[in-house]
């Protein structure tokens, strides 16, 4: 089982109105670290939220990509939120 497949059979599992409406991918296919999620629908969840429980399950994981938005742990941490990874 893939880190991709982990990710998002996680996702489905801990949020219960994800349904498969965020779905993980490899953002790039030369790095591992870097992940994209596409949305086939708007979540329910806002997305920090989804951000900050990917990086606390998987730890190899860096940047997460969504649209237009770039999250690390470190722009998560210094964007005064209540959230520290």
């Amino acid at each position: 089982m893939s880190i991709i497949e982990k990710i998002n059979a996680a996702l489905d599992k801990h949020f219960k109105s994800n349904k498969g409406n965020v779905q993980a991918d490899i953002a790039y296919p030369w790095c591992d670290d870097k992940i994209r999620l596409d949305m086939k629908r708007r979540p329910r969840v806002d997305v920090r939220h989804i951000c900050v429980f990917i990086f606390r399950q998987n730890p190899d994981v860096q940047m997460i990509l969504i649209d237009t938005w770039i999250f690390t742990r470190e722009t998560i941490n210094r964007a005064g939120n209540r959230f520290k990874i």
